[in-house]
């Protein structure tokens, strides 16, 4: 089993454990290089960054305002749904790839959302064909 993540507020916010922990990597790695770095998580939305109506939308672009570029940590349709929300000349980078699709089985277990692993299947693209 792996904790992947904690709902919290009833279900209506979620932070999610590795993405959290990466974002918090690269902030240190960036600042240490004399970069200013700030971690924002759209964890409160309860909607996917591929899915968001404008009301999601203008709070990313508030969130990305006063800065130069973001990394993101999602899918790629999550990438391209914050590129939409921000001015076409915002750079968003992708700060990860998506290699395929999975069939997870999660289960709540002591308020935290635990992957089952030996029941998730994961479904590389080049196997989806």
């Amino acid at each position: 089993m792996s904790i992947i993540g904690k709902p919290r507020l009833g279900g209506l916010a979620y932070d999610a454990y590795a993405v959290t922990q990466e974002a918090g990597r690269l902030k240190e790695m960036l600042t240490k290089n004399g970069i200013e770095a700030k971690v924002k998580i759209f964890g409160m939305m309860n909607v996917a960054l591929c899915k968001m109506r404008e009301k999601e939308r203008r709070i990313v672009a508030r969130a990305c305002e006063n800065t130069d570029a973001a990394i993101s940590l999602v899918c790629n349709a999550g990438w391209e749904g914050i590129k939409t929300a921000l001015p076409e000349s915002f750079k968003v980078v992708k700060g990860m790839a998506t290699m395929g699709e999975i069939s997870a089985y999660r289960e709540i277990q002591n308020g935290k959302d635990v992957l089952i692993r030996d029941k998730t299947k994961i479904l590389p693209f080049a196997k989806l064909k």
